[in-house]
């Protein structure tokens, strides 16, 4: 909690304003740990005494007073620094004598304290903190000097040039910050040139900003839009947007029209950079053009674009369009990202072409940039035709962003259509990447078309089932462990054959049993969904009868093949089941992974097939009353797939 309370303090005002109101305490219960802090240890926990100095300063917290001037009587030389801490903080707590509190430590003999003390004055009034100032600026200690120099300027303004300019002549890098401070509060000509030398070279922009942070000095406008042009830092651009949100916006849009007309590449790049991220100003929308026009830079017409379609996108959108045929792929693929701005244009029309450009990148934005127009613009008569040429594309990105693109144009009316695309894509390039179509595709066409598909993949996607053979306390006198026990599909396979079984229809073990009696027969069953999963007992769609939680179920069926065929076979199952398989009435031994995460097992044999008819039985048992979720989900699903060695679909016919 306290380091995230370090991370507020660090967002919050800087400490230089000592007489700034104290608020209230955010969270009373970390005053107890700032205590603490302030206490445990020495000078060597100066992160954690800082932070507890500026928590109980800035935040009315009783009794911190004389928690603080304890560290401030603490004079051990390896304190310095964390006693000008507590000469602010205790400013910020006592207001009404911080100008005492800055005399009585300015001859303190440590630059640090030294500098602390001008922080301070520049929270006091012109007239108290002047005399403190003049005498700081005398000492030869640059740190002290140019702390005093940053809070003279403050009282002064252009005023305080006359001092300013010999000290800043030379500026060492750890004085940066308050010589911006001091340069930014002056703000005259000579000033402004002199600031902007520290800026030469892009060395010193964050300590720049750190010193110019509330300085809101109109002057100071466009040396912040120079800040922006000399980075691509996007955290400082925010940065630098935080401070001009305190200027009169007409300025800033003033100097923002004054960089764009200067023509400069860096000034118009940082001008789009800040009107397409923050300020979002419509008037700058021609002059921003205007130089997309004369320039032949890429980085500024990429900028420029992105910016024009952050200020009344469709006003520009024929200048986008131009942009669809550059010699570029990336102005290309910009120009795209702009006209899914726009909402006048019809994307269908205008992008139809770009749908075949040779870039694939330009392809897939085109098509992301499909799925968010007005409805009415879409071909729907044509919409199949008009995106199968995507569908198709030999590039893996490019069909997985149409399939994406499509999906919410699948319905009824097409599905069947939707299915034949389908088959074509998976036919020359594999599954990958066309699963959203299939779950769509299959909730909408005929279960026996989706089992082509999937069969063509090398699913099992045609079964006949039998179910719930009674097992456990659902058996009708004595339990009966029902993975143990033979039923007669286990003795012989007679699809005509119907069965009478009793169970008990009383679900709690230790009940009474109440018996029941019901016929079961084989009843044919079809895999229709996506993942080539048979779920026999799918709430609202079971396929097999279901007299108990608690049971066992039997899958069979055919395989034809023109040849003995050796195959890789691979179910996968719910780990919270019992399994066995059958293959031409021959147990099958499998290797099992388990993933108790999504509890289930893939499990796996290399098998023979014989040439002509394979008769393959599943048997699997479940208690799905102990199940999560057991209302919803059943244990009595999986699904089987055979491959050859190299991973492709063995053929088979199930005549």
């Amino acid at each position: 909690m306290f380091r995230s309370i370090a991370l507020v303090l660090c967002l919050l005002p800087p400490l230089a304003n000592a007489q700034a109101e104290r608020l209230p305490e955010p969270v009373p219960s970390a005053a107890a740990q700032m205590f603490e802090q302030l206490e445990a240890g020495d000078w060597r926990n100066w992160i954690e005494k800082a932070e507890a100095l500026d928590y109980l300063s800035r935040y009315d917290v009783a009794g911190a007073k004389p928690a603080v001037q304890k560290v401030l009587d603490d004079k051990h030389p390896n304190n310095r620094w964390l006693r000008g801490q507590a000469v602010i903080a205790m400013a910020r707590i006592d207001p009404d004598n911080a100008a005492a509190l800055a005399k009585s430590h300015l001859q303190d003999p440590h630059s640090e304290v030294g500098a602390a003390v001008a922080e301070v004055c520049e929270g006091l009034s012109k007239n108290a903190a002047t005399p403190i100032l003049e005498q700081l600026l005398e000492d030869k200690t640059l740190a002290i000097q140019f702390a005093a120099l940053a809070a003279y300027a403050r009282h002064h303004g252009e005023q305080a040039w006359s001092r300013a300019e010999a000290i800043t002549a030379e500026v060492p890098d750890q004085s940066i910050e308050p010589s911006a401070r001091a340069l930014g509060w002056i703000s005259n000509e000579p000033a402004l040139v002199r600031l902007r030398e520290l800026m030469v070279g892009g060395k010193h922009q964050s300590a720049i900003l750190a010193g110019l942070k509330g300085v809101t000095n109109p002057a100071l406008t466009p040396i912040y839009l120079e800040l922006i042009a000399s980075s691509t830092d996007s955290t400082l651009l925010t940065d630098v947007w935080a401070e001009l949100k305190a200027f009169d916006r007409d300025t800033v849009v003033a100097a923002c029209q004054a960089a764009l007309n200067s023509g400069g590449e860096k000034q118009v790049q940082a001008v789009s950079r800040l009107v397409a991220s923050h300020l979002k100003e419509r008037s700058l929308g021609d002059a921003i053009k205007a130089t997309l026009d004369k320039t032949e830079d890429r980085t500024t017409r990429l900028l420029g674009l992105s910016a024009l379609s952050c200020v009344e996108a469709d006003r520009f959108s024929a200048f986008f369009i131009t942009h669809l045929t550059h010699d570029d792929p990336q102005v290309r693929t910009t120009a795209i990202n702009c006209l899914a701005q726009c909402k006048e244009v019809n994307l269908y029309d205008t992008l139809e072409k770009t749908l075949a450009d040779t870039d694939k990148d330009v392809c897939v934005a085109a098509l992301r940039a499909l799925r968010m127009p007005a409805e009415e613009h879409a071909p729907q008569d044509r919409i199949l035709d008009y995106f199968t040429p995507s569908l198709l594309s030999p590039d893996p990105a490019t069909r997985t962003a149409a399939v994406q693109t499509l999906v919410p144009f699948v319905g009824l009316d097409n599905a069947q259509l939707a299915l034949e695309v389908m088959l074509k894509m998976q036919d020359a390039h594999g599954t990958a990447g066309t699963e959203p179509l299939m779950e769509v595709v299959f909730r909408r066409v005929e279960a026996d078309q989706a089992a082509r598909v999937l069969q063509g993949h090398g699913y099992i996607a045609r079964w006949h089932i039998l179910g719930s053979f009674p097992s456990g306390h659902t058996a009708p006198i004595e339990e009966v462990d029902g993975f143990a026990f033979a039923y007669p599909p286990e003795k012989e396979i007679d699809l005509t054959k119907r069965y009478k079984v009793q169970y008990n229809a009383e679900s709690a073990a230790h009940r009474k049993k109440v018996l029941a009696e019901g016929e079961l027969g084989w009843s044919p069953a079809t895999v229709g969904d996506a993942d080539a999963v048979l779920h026999m007992l799918r709430p609202g769609n079971a396929q097999l009868k279901f007299p108990s939680k608690k049971g066992v179920c039997y899958a069979y069926t055919e395989l034809t093949v023109p040849e003995n065929t050796q195959a890789q076979m691979t179910f996968l199952f719910s780990s919270m089941a019992q399994d066995r398989v059958w293959l031409n009435g021959k147990v099958i031994g499998m290797a099992a992974k388990i993933d108790e995460r999504k509890r289930r097992a893939t499990k796996t044999a290399t098998i023979t097939l014989n040439a002509g008819k394979n008769r393959l039985l599943v048997k699997m048992v479940s208690d799905d009353s102990s199940q999560p979720h057991a209302t919803k989900i059943s244990a009595r699903a999986f699904s089987m797939r055979l491959t050859d060695k190299d991973g492709k679909p063995v053929k088979w016919s199930h005549e």
